[in-house]
């Protein structure tokens, strides 16, 4: 991809073998605060991220959502196994979040196709906005 001036545009990711910014060492101490983790996505077999599941103290629950469970041992452990959008597509519909998440994402839309929305709104390309 390409910005209007000829460069090239890097996603705001890290891609494998590159340093992690500073904030994800700084932050570190919010996992140890939660009241529940959630983990999507994810082999837990790249370190350093790998090493934030064994952050997570054992008295705080933890949901796994993910195609296998990568979680051997662990009290208060839920895994959600299969299609990580289909079970989040079902959580948002029990917790009746569906009309609150459609504002949000033509919200998002709105700012994207304006060029307004934060560089760190965490969410896929264009297309991928409007798909969902």
């Amino acid at each position: 991809m390409k910005c209007s001036c000829g460069g090239l545009v890097k996603p705001t990711v890290t891609f494998f073998g590159e340093s992690l910014p500073l904030s994800f060492y700084t932050s570190t101490i919010n996992i140890k605060m939660c009241d529940l983790a959630i983990v999507m996505g994810t082999s837990l077999t790249v370190y350093p991220f790998a090493s934030l599941i064994d952050m997570v103290p054992n008295k705080t629950p933890m949901v796994l959502i993910n195609r296998d469970n990568c979680v051997t041992s662990r009290n208060r452990f839920l895994f959600m196994g299969g299609d990580i959008e289909k079970n989040m597509a079902m959580i948002i519909k029990d917790l009746g979040w569906e009309n609150e998440l459609s504002e949000e994402m033509k919200i998002k839309v709105n700012e994207l196709n304006k060029g307004t929305a934060s560089k760190d709104a965490n969410i896929g390309d264009e297309k991928d906005v409007k798909e969902m």
